[in-house]
């Protein structure tokens, strides 16, 4: 969905890239939601390095060697993550922001 000129090259209004707003517009709505985990499907394996730094964990069984993996990520231990980690990304995923809501088209498991 992001192409990769702009997955993390740095706009105004999303200093980390569309990735990483898409990222955090995510978790926004996970947490207002009341939401456990994140999941993702990748049919391009370009962000599974990324998707792993930030603590995403490949679900077991899930793809294919020509189809999409799928990553889960608990919300609680990203949110812990972002209090122990004194990394820019990580206090600009806790702030909050109204320009990065995701609306009801986010996938996510309870």
């Amino acid at each position: 969905m992001v192409r990769p000129e702009f997955a993390e090259a740095p706009l105004a209004e999303l200093p980390f890239g569309a990735l990483g707003g898409l990222f955090k517009g995510s978790l926004q709505w996970a947490v207002s939601h009341d939401v456990s985990d994140v999941v993702v499907e990748l049919a391009d394996r370009r962000a599974t390095d990324r998707l792993a730094e930030l603590g995403f964990l490949p679900v077991e069984g899930s793809g294919t060697p020509d189809g999409p993996l799928t990553y889960r990520l608990n919300v609680s231990r990203l949110v812990a993550r972002g209090f122990r980690a004194g990394h820019p990304f990580y206090c600009y995923l806790l702030e909050y922001d109204e320009s990065v809501l995701v609306g009801n088209s986010a996938t996510a498991v309870a």
